[in-house]
């Protein structure tokens, strides 16, 4: 590379950065010269760099600097379009601009696809404690762009030219489902040994986890599940407008009947324990199905607690086990149990009381 006007050798990019320049190097960059440029003849291209918005506060004081007689390490330019175009240093060329005064300029030769990597990198690789550092959005952008792309799809050279670790950069691309990581593929592992039937137990044994570890994998998906369900087909939601709508005035008469006894729908007088059954019926003929679902969720773990109270914490997965290798194999429905409870409800249904 050539060197034109006298720039301090320690402030060209391989003397100041070599961590960046040698990378720049491996992707196929060449440098051609250095010296000294007037800023205004650099364009800058909104949208090429990571950073969205400029230090004006830095700008100012980089000018004062310069003012002064200090002189700063090279900005980075290439050539598109006939232009001169910055690929970093936005500070020190608005600096320029408002100093006006030349500013020490290297002029690289970089393939047009990887400009706005270089931009990216520029701002990460090798600096140090020069300049700010990348908002972690901003990196998890970058990354995920740079590998949608294919400028960049290995894990450990990402690492390195974000500097930061391997996990991390898997951690972001497996977030933006680009990639599936270890804990991932064990997951989909886990549910599909499910599916064929192993017990939680077995199937942490066959993962080499832990059976907590398995136990938290099925929960959280049993939650995405949940709340992505529509109410079943035989269900509707009730118009909770008009319940609001009637709620002080059912709330009136329910005071009124208490006090009096009279019921002015079936013009009768009723007993308090008759107004009771009653009024328990309506609410939960009200009742949202998530409510509904809540308390009998409620129940299963007060049943779990006991056994495990009474018992052990090895017998209440046991006895989970069991209850889910026959639900899922759907031999439940013979056992006489089964046929008495859903008969009970059936009966209930019918007569309005579930």
């Amino acid at each position: 590379m050539k060197i034109y006007e006298n720039i301090p050798k320690n402030l060209i990019l391989e003397n100041f950065n070599k961590k960046l320049h040698d990378r720049l190097i491996e992707l196929g960059c060449k440098p051609l010269w250095a010296a000294k440029v007037e800023p205004d003849q650099i364009v800058i291209e909104q949208g090429l760099y990571p950073r969205e918005q400029t230090d004006w506060e830095q700008v100012e004081i980089y000018k004062e600097d310069m003012l002064k007689g200090d002189q700063f390490p090279t900005v980075i330019i290439t050539a598109k379009d006939g232009q001169y175009i910055l690929v970093d240093g936005n500070h020190r060329v608005w600096a320029g601009k408002k100093a006006n005064k030349k500013i020490n300029t290297e002029f690289w030769d970089i393939p047009e696809h990887l400009i706005e990597y270089v931009a990216t990198i520029a701002n990460t690789l090798g600096r140090g404690k020069q300049g700010k550092d990348l908002t972690g959005k901003v990196k998890k952008k970058e990354i995920i762009k740079a590998y949608e792309k294919g400028i960049n799809r290995n894990i450990k050279q990402l690492a390195e030219d974000f500097e930061t670790t391997e996990g991390y950069i898997k951690k972001v691309l497996s977030e933006a489902g680009l990639i599936k990581d270890e804990k991932q593929k064990l997951k989909e592992k886990a549910f599909e040994l499910r599916e064929q039937g192993y017990t939680q137990q077995e199937i942490a044994n066959e993962l080499g986890v832990s059976d907590r570890t398995i136990r938290n994998w099925f929960s959280e998906k049993e939650e995405k599940n949940y709340h992505g369900k529509n109410f079943p087909e035989d269900q509707t939601e009730p118009d909770w407008s008009d319940w609001n709508e009637t709620e002080e005035i059912e709330e009136q008469d329910e005071l009124d009947q208490e006090t009096t006894g009279w019921n002015e729908e079936d013009n009768d007088y009723e007993k308090p324990e008759e107004r009771k059954s009653k009024k328990t019926q309506k609410e939960n003929q009200f009742k949202h199905p998530n409510e509904v679902l809540e308390k009998l969720k409620e129940s299963l773990w007060a049943v779990l607690v006991e056994i495990e109270f009474r018992f052990n914490y090895d017998t209440a997965i046991d006895v989970l086990s069991e209850i889910y290798t026959q639900w899922h194999n759907k031999s439940y429905k013979q056992n006489e149990s089964y046929k008495d409870w859903r008969a009970e409800l059936e009966y209930k249904r019918l007569k309005g009381k579930a």
